[in-house]
């Protein structure tokens, strides 16, 4: 029921009042018309700080759905499983050749001649030392392998982590007789950096199921 309704009501009744109908007529509208502005009012203000509230809700939900999108990248399964795999051979195959390039810092073909009892000592010293450096020249190939086999597979700035790091590994390869410590310990901190990055890399990753 609208507001006209209600006073053609009103009316009805007012008028068998007689002549002091006229005033209580007058009393009612004028009252009615003051409610009737009041109540639009209070509801329009109630409405209003409604309409507020749920901008503002609609807005902070926004923010963090859109805070989730900058945070994650959505990446089907095939393509994680792929990548998981790729730098499990990666950080297998580069740890390796850390370690090997770090056996080679302590290897010394005079203090083997000099401190074997026997010429046959020192021969069977030394073929373990030529043992130990071409397992090292198979780590830095073993890591280079497979750091250009799986290239397309990773992103672009992984790749170039990956290669400095290989780069750093075959310098240290070519001079150890050098000992060159500090790049050895470069080449781990590398590492250790690298692995931290994969790691929050692959958590920034959200995994659509097919």
């Amino acid at each position: 029921m609208n507001w006209d309704e209600v006073w053609k009501i009103a009316l009805a009744i007012v008028a068998s009042m007689g002549g002091i109908g006229a005033i209580v007529m007058g009393v009612i509208k004028f009252g009615g018309d003051k409610i009737a502005e009041r109540l639009a009012k209070r509801y329009e203000h109630e409405l209003a700080k409604k309409m507020e509230f749920f901008k503002n809700e609609l807005a902070q939900e926004m923010e963090a759905f859109k805070s989730g999108l900058g945070r994650k990248d959505h990446i089907s399964k095939t393509r994680f499983d792929t990548e998981f795999q790729v730098y499990r051979e990666l950080s297998s195959a580069f740890f390796q050749m850390n370690r090997h390039l770090a056996g080679l810092m302590v290897l010394d073909f005079a203090r083997i001649v000099g401190e074997a009892d026997s010429k046959e000592e020192a021969d069977e010293e030394i073929d373990e030392a030529v043992k130990q450096v071409e397992a090292a020249a198979k780590a830095v190939n073993v890591a280079q392998e497979t750091l250009f086999q799986n290239a397309p597979f990773i992103p672009e700035k992984s790749y170039a982590d990956f290669l400095a790091v290989l780069e750093l590994g075959v310098e240290q390869f070519n001079d150890w007789e050098k000992k060159d410590h500090k790049r050895g310990e470069k080449i781990y901190d590398k590492l250790v950096v690298l692995s931290g990055n994969i790691r929050n890399y692959l958590k920034s990753l959200d995994v659509i199921e097919a």
